[in-house]
């Protein structure tokens, strides 16, 4: 009864290397990131440039008389300049807004126009407008946010000539429109 000899050890095969796992949370993240990122310097560089143009194609307004209206519309003195660039009248810049009018637009005109800009300075809208393109830059792989600012922005100008059309007679109204 001699004891069988003990069998040799093996030798172990090296465990499995467990295979590489993606943390999907944090590549999420950085795409997410990424794209905000992109979208934002994206609208900000369209913005800045279409902002140079302005300002290099501009001529202030020399008109006192429109001047003064535009003083009476905005409740105090506003840069106000004409440039080619200008496609219709509009409220520009965040910190100093200016009103900018196409080139050769009708004095009289400025009847209807003056409310109307000066109703998107006392509603904030050019501050609401650069907070509706961070919103799409958080959402920007969204469809519907993009939707939404539009719709918003179209809002924004009904809600303005709703305010300036409140109270005014159907010729003014028809003058207006």
């Amino acid at each position: 009864g001699a004891a069988a000899p003990a069998p040799a050890p093996r030798e172990q095969e090296p465990a499995a290397r467990p295979a590489a796992q993606v943390d999907w949370a944090a590549l999420l993240a950085v795409v997410w990131a990424a794209g905000a990122a992109v979208y934002l310097l994206a609208q900000l560089g369209v913005y800045a440039a279409f902002l140079a143009g302005l300002r290099r194609s501009r001529r202030p307004l020399r008109d006192e008389t429109a001047l003064a209206a535009a003083r009476e519309a905005f409740g105090g003195p506003l840069p106000v300049y004409e440039s080619d660039r200008a496609a219709s009248p509009m409220l520009v810049g965040l910190l100093r807004p200016a009103l900018y009018l196409p080139e050769g637009l009708p004095r009289a005109a400025l009847r209807y126009i003056l409310p109307h800009e000066a109703r998107h300075k006392r509603a904030w809208d050019v501050p609401y407008q650069f907070l509706l393109t961070l919103a799409q830059a958080v959402q920007w792989y969204n469809p519907a946010a993009h939707l939404l600012a539009h719709r918003a922005r179209a809002d924004m100008e009904l809600a303005c000539d709703e305010a300036v059309l409140r109270g005014r007679d159907t010729a003014y109204r028809q003058a207006y429109g």
